[in-house]
C-alpha cells in the first residue's frame, strides 16, 4: 500500500514520474494560517488533495500551497503526469 510505494520513492536514486488520479479542493480556514504562519494571499486560500499513482499502489498527498498556482495554471491536472522532486511527511491528527 502507500508505505510500499513511500519507501520505494524513498529508495530511487532519480525523482519518480507518477499519474495524478485526482485532484481536490478544499478552503483553509484562519486556524490553519494561524497554526502555520503562512500569509493569506489568492494564492492560498485553497489547498488541494492530489491523489498520485505509480501503476501499483496510490498515494494521496496534499500539494504545497506554494504550488497551488500549478493547478490554477492546468499544468496539474487529472490524468497527467509528474515528476516528484521532493516531499515532505507530516502527520496531523
Amino acid at each position: 500500500g502507500v508505505d510500499t510505494l513511500r519507501d520505494a520513492l524513498a529508495e530511487r536514486s532519480e525523482p519518480p514520474n507518477l499519474q495524478v488520479i485526482s485532484l481536490h479542493r478544499f478552503m483553509l480556514d484562519p486556524t490553519w494560517h494561524a497554526e502555520t504562519g503562512v500569509q493569506v494571499t489568492s494564492a492560498c486560500g485553497d489547498a488541494f488533495d492530489v491523489v498520485l499513482s505509480d501503476g501499483a499502489h496510490i498515494l494521496k498527498v496534499v500539494l504545497s500551497t506554494a504550488l497551488n498556482e500549478l493547478v490554477y495554471s492546468g499544468r496539474l491536472e487529472p490524468r497527467g503526469v509528474v515528476t516528484v522532486r521532493g516531499w515532505e511527511a507530516r502527520a496531523d491528527e
